[in-house]
């Protein structure tokens, strides 16, 4: 299967992978007056040091997050969507890891 045009599409996640290589996770969040994209490096790393803690800790954070939004039927309906993704086509595609950070040149 393959993507064409600019953003290839992250199978029903509503998640773009953009011509930089990182996740556009923005275009399947509600948006707001105080909606911030969620990216950067730093982002990143907290993401990886959230992910290394187990899944329990994604889930008591996903719990809160719905709790105090009351966006429950959104993060499991984002949820199921994720979950159905095929592993091995993930790893495929590069998407299980985050683009290596650009080295910048100090002069």
């Amino acid at each position: 299967m393959s993507q064409t045009g600019k953003n290839a599409r992250a199978g029903d996640t509503g998640a773009e992978v953009g011509s930089t290589g990182r996740l556009n996770t923005t275009s399947c969040i509600p948006s707001g007056p105080k909606a911030q994209p969620l990216v950067g490096p730093r982002f990143e790393r907290q993401v990886e040091r959230l992910h290394n803690l187990g899944p329990r800790v994604v889930a008591e954070l996903l719990s809160e997050i719905a709790h105090r939004t009351g966006q429950s039927g959104l993060i499991a309906d984002r949820l199921q969507a994720y979950a159905a993704l095929d592993p091995e086509l993930v790893r495929a595609v590069g998407g299980d890891r985050f683009p290596p950070m650009p080295l910048t040149v100090i002069r």
